[in-house]
């Protein structure tokens, strides 16, 4: 979810990171393409899921919802702040599940690497 939301926001330009300006709809087309592919695996666990745990009923509903407002062109929907953005719901059902695992966000350790900068370096490599 880390690498969907950064890549949407976030472009590799001359090696440097700038704003994603969203005027190449094919990166952004690709981007959501990666988010439908989460979503349609995560949705149906954390429904599934939420049958034993109770602390994880709502998700599914909230994720879904957010990503049909994304789908009809809305893509706010994905990381507003101030809305039930899919980020949102995404990062209160991660503290829940750090909650539930009795483990702290201080704990894990997040590498990261945008599929632009992944691709560059392959094509530096060879």
């Amino acid at each position: 979810m880390l690498s969907i939301c950064t890549d949407f926001q976030v472009r590799l330009v001359a090696d440097a990171e700038v704003l994603n300006d969203h005027l190449d709809p094919a990166w952004d087309a690709m981007v959501l393409e990666r988010l439908a592919d989460l979503h349609q695996q995560a949705v149906p666990l954390i429904a599934q899921l939420a049958m034993g745990l109770s602390r994880f009923e709502g998700y599914s509903s909230r994720l879904r919802h957010a990503f049909e407002s994304i789908e009809r062109g809305k893509t706010e929907w994905l990381t507003g702040p101030r809305i039930d953005s899919y980020h949102t719901v995404w990062f209160e059902l991660h503290e829940d599940f750090l909650a539930t695992l009795g483990r702290r966000r201080s704990d894990e350790r997040v590498e990261y690497v945008s599929d632009e900068a992944a691709s560059a370096q392959t094509e530096e490599q060879s």
